[in-house]
């Protein structure tokens, strides 16, 4: 790029969901889940963060950074 070409800047990020990279327009933890389909209303879940477990109530305020690694563990009823 030459100093005459317009800077181009990327707002989004990268990370890893259940072992599968995404790219994030955003950084919030609670709108990537609604965007992967997981309803965060729903009971049952846990999710955690490069292996930090982030409670739910925090889940709205949690912001993600370039290569973060996310986990979202959903509980099944069954035998």
């Amino acid at each position: 790029m030459n100093a005459s070409e317009p800077s181009i800047q990327h707002d989004s990020i990268r990370c890893t969901l259940n072992g599968k990279a995404i790219e994030l327009p955003h950084r919030s933890l609670h709108q990537m889940m609604v965007e992967q389909g997981v309803n965060p209303e729903k009971p049952g879940i846990a999710v955690a963060v490069n292996d930090t477990v982030v409670r739910r109530s925090d889940w709205k305020q949690t912001e993600l950074a370039d290569g973060d690694h996310v986990e979202v563990i959903t509980a099944m009823q069954g035998g």
